[in-house]
């Protein structure tokens, strides 16, 4: 697993059950992505902001 976890917010969070799914986690997993939908999140450690460009997910 990758030492940066990407964090975005879900646009289409309306259309997840009770509109609950507010954040997207993005994982490296092996050659490409994995996107988590989770309701809240809770950061305990440095982070930082910045602009990617990601396969199927976009900027």
């Amino acid at each position: 697993m990758s030492d940066l976890i990407r964090l975005r917010y879900n646009t289409m969070a309306h259309e997840t059950p009770n509109g609950e799914l507010k954040w997207r986690v993005i994982l490296e997993a092996g050659s490409g992505f994995e996107e988590v939908l989770v309701k809240e999140l809770v950061l305990n450690v440095p982070s930082f902001s910045k602009s990617d460009e990601l396969p199927v997910v976009g900027r």
